[in-house]
């Protein structure tokens, strides 16, 4: 039995059985908007434990794992866009490579067996924080490495990636005909492959065929970047987040008052307050869908897996999820899990590296993205927020697109503040961290809603880590003369302060938060990327606080926007005849 699903069972066992002498965390109430009806939440906890109690048991012990495990569903969707670009791009196949880079935005803390708060900083050279810093790279870098190499040594397997596949929810049938006529060839590009390669301290990657990661020393920090070919390497940066979450996790359970039993208890805990939360105040008066945003992060498989047969049955036919994970290890013993997603700020991220020259005033590069996106899968949703969500509406209503959107998700600002900017389409929210969150949404007509850690692995009782990985480079290497031409792209996401405004935002007051979120290419120069993205959200953002619209798209980006559709369209490989329809709405979207 491994250590995490011992450490689950044995904090089953501590669940309440029966009575109220028992305390919830003040903390895991408020999360769940449950502070002011304690009974409430322990009823909930009793009925979670005596299912616990019964099935916890039947858990599998992961021992064994797959390159596509930890993934979210919208990676195979992501990776085959990339790979129909790279087609017809790219006469070897493969084209551009990505550069993923991780960047950690918070150390976690937790109470040590003698009361104390620390916090872990075992990412850290040299650590400098506050309270206690516990632990640093040098001490764990050697095992570092030893849980990466595993990771990378995972392989792709056809039989698994056509089980995911057939696994899709019944709102994505529409992507799986879409990409049907590719996806054989696809999955024959990735079987049998590993997920990376990690180089030996002082290598550096040789921009070939596989994806490579290495780990860097920057600012004191240990960075981990990802470079290989964008439909590949795409997959490297689901599992290197949650192999640094479940590392992160055990060194702090090795050092902390309850250890990994402690760990699982809470998040026991938490998690079964939201799930009957969702069920009673969204799911049963059928006001919006909740749906599972989990893996990622995930640092407990066994948690991760119980999390999904819980809700499997608790939700039952409202239950969607992201986790190929799940979806492979618990459909063969017969709970088959209905996947669900779409698009990641990665496509917009890598089309401002890749086409620069439409973005002369905005960035028309993620229009580019969004018409390839939208006529291979046939999915019109919107992920909007990567340059500021208002500069992406008013770029869509400038080159004819507006009126195509299905739906906009919202990731980053303020809910209040995406909605009215999305206000006549249906809309999403995915950055949910507390259950108001969700209450909130709905208020506003939200009628969707991805959760992820909240849902049980984010910890509450103490500050939580925050990390994320991003791509933030795409090097371009000349076959003549075998050098490398490294492109940059940034991040900004929506304005959280101001009103939600980036026209509003005030450096000396909401700097410190907003700089945080930002991320760029180490080896980029980070003062130009964010006054170039705060200039292309600003934009949109002045617009909608005046009321005032006027086109932000220049004529002439336009128009380099319609040749380059058609030169895409245009691609041999897309005049197969079973691309014919992708061709025919890259056509389509040309004209419009």
């Amino acid at each position: 039995m491994t250590p995490s699903h011992a450490a689950l069972l044995a904090a089953v066992e501590l669940l309440p059985s029966n009575g109220d002498d028992f305390d919830v965390g003040a903390k895991t109430l408020a999360s769940a908007s449950l502070s002011d009806d304690e009974s409430t939440a322990k009823a909930f906890l009793r009925n979670f434990a005596a299912w616990a109690r019964a099935y916890a048991p039947t858990v599998p012990d992961i021992t064994v794992f797959e390159a596509t495990d930890y993934q979210d569903y919208y990676k195979l969707v992501m990776s085959r866009v990339q790979y129909i670009y790279a087609r017809c791009t790219d006469d070897v196949a493969d084209g551009p490579l990505a550069t993923f880079q991780t960047h950690l935005r918070r150390n976690p803390q937790f109470t040590s067996p003698t009361g104390d708060t620390r916090t872990l900083c075992v990412l850290d050279l040299e650590p400098n924080t506050t309270p206690a810093p516990a632990g640093c790279y040098t001490q764990v870098d050697a095992n570092f490495r030893v849980a990466l190499a595993a990771v990378g040594a995972r392989r792709f397997r056809a039989q698994t990636l056509r089980q995911l596949l057939a696994s899709r929810c019944t709102k994505a049938g529409l992507i799986e005909g879409s990409l049907g006529g590719m996806t054989e060839e696809w999955i024959a590009a990735l079987d049998g492959t590993r997920l990376f390669t990690l180089l030996s301290p002082g290598e550096d990657f040789t921009n070939g065929k596989r994806c490579e990661v290495k780990i860097v020393i920057y600012h004191g920090h240990a960075v981990v970047l990802a470079r290989g070919p964008w439909w590949r390497v795409t997959f490297v940066e689901t599992t290197v987040l949650q192999c640094i979450c479940r590392f992160m996790t055990d060194e702090l359970n090795a050092r902390s008052e309850g250890g990994a039993v402690g760990w699982h208890s809470e998040a026991l805990a938490s998690f079964a307050l939201w799930a009957h939360q969702v069920e009673r105040k969204v799911h049963r008066p059928k006001r919006a869908t909740v749906t599972l945003f989990s893996g990622r992060r995930a640092p407990s498989p066994c948690f991760h897996l119980l999390q999904h047969m819980y809700l499997s049955t608790l939700w039952g036919q409202g239950f969607a999820t992201s986790s190929c994970l799940a979806a492979r290890v618990l459909a063969p013993l017969g709970r088959p899990q209905e996947l669900h997603g779409t698009s990641a700020h990665e496509g917009p991220m890598a089309f401002m590296a890749l086409c620069s020259e439409l973005d002369s005033t905005v960035p028309v590069s993620s229009m580019l993205w969004t018409i390839l996106f939208w006529a291979t899968t046939s999915n019109t949703s919107v992920l909007p927020d990567t340059f500021g969500s208002a500069t992406f509406k008013q770029m869509l209503s400038d080159v004819g697109l507006l009126d195509e959107v299905s739906a906009a998700r919202q990731d980053s600002g303020r809910l209040d503040r995406f909605k009215e900017i999305f206000a006549p389409f249906p809309c999403m929210a995915s950055e949910v961290g507390k259950f108001s969150d969700i209450e909130d949404g709905m208020a506003l007509g939200y009628v969707g809603f991805g959760v992820g850690g909240a849902l049980g692995e984010r910890r509450r009782e103490n500050k939580e880590m925050s990390i994320v990985m991003k791509l933030v480079e795409v090097v371009r290497v000349d076959r003549a003369t075998g050098a490398a031409l490294v492109t940059f792209a940034g991040k900004l996401g929506d304005c959280s302060a101001g009103g939600g405004s980036w026209a509003r935002y005030d450096e000396r007051e909401d700097g410190g938060k907003a700089r945080g979120k930002f991320i760029t290419s180490m080896g980029a120069d980070g003062v130009a990327m964010w006054e170039r993205l705060f200039r292309w959200a600003s934009a949109g953002d002045r617009q909608h606080d005046t009321g005032v619209s006027a086109a932000l798209v220049p004529r002439a980006d336009a128009l380099a926007l319609a040749v380059a559709v058609r030169r895409i369209a245009s691609a041999a490989w897309l005049c197969q005849p079973h691309h014919a329809h992708i061709r025919a709405a890259m056509c389509k979207y040309a004209m419009m």
